[in-house]
């Protein structure tokens, strides 16, 4: 099953909504998108909305490593323009350019505030994704404590996360970073 993926904000709720319900059926999904003519093609393992490949014209090429670059840059909709393009290349290791094809897929299908980041930067403003990085790196253990139906992480649920027993870190350094998300 292929999902199109559109860079307008009208569409890209629906967009999340087809990704999040294709992540709870088994098998692999794929997320198109065409520019100028081109079309790339990125592959989903469900459960966990995990990149594993991609095709940017070339072949797929399958990812031995899923973890984010060590500093997420800031985007905008034309940088996410130019990530959907490029993919990796054609090596098999997580890129800049990856990493922003995860943020835009991946990380907002999992969570709101993250989604509203990105459709701001489709919608043209510039938005800092490495702030965002908290939320990424805390989403499994806020979902496990969040308990319940599956169901995309909003703002309240990570603020819980965070005030709750089952979190080791530092809990005012991070609500003060929740609430600086804007």
């Amino acid at each position: 099953m292929a999902i199109e993926l559109k860079l307008e904000q009208d569409a890209y709720a629906a967009f999340l909504e087809q990704v999040r319900a294709a992540n709870q059926a088994p098998g692999e999904f794929a997320v198109d998108h065409v520019n100028e003519g081109k079309r790339v093609h990125y592959y989903f393992q469900p459960r966990n909305f995990a990149l594993v490949a991609y095709d940017v014209g070339l072949k797929r090429t399958t990812l031995v490593k899923y973890q984010h670059v060590s500093k997420l840059p800031s985007v905008d909709g034309g940088a996410l323009k130019g990530a959907l393009s490029r993919g990796g290349g054609s090596g098999n290791v997580m890129t800049a350019d990856l990493s922003l094809v995860v943020c835009l897929v991946s990380e907002a299908a999992r969570s709101i505030p993250i989604e509203q980041a990105m459709t701001r930067a489709i919608g043209g403003d510039r938005v800092e994704l490495e702030p965002y990085r908290l939320l990424m790196n805390v989403y499994d253990h806020t979902l496990t404590a969040r308990g319940g139906p599956w169901r995309p992480l909003e703002r309240d649920d990570y603020a819980s996360y965070f005030e709750s027993s089952a979190f080791t870190g530092d809990r005012t350094a991070s609500l003060d970073a929740l609430r600086a998300l804007g």
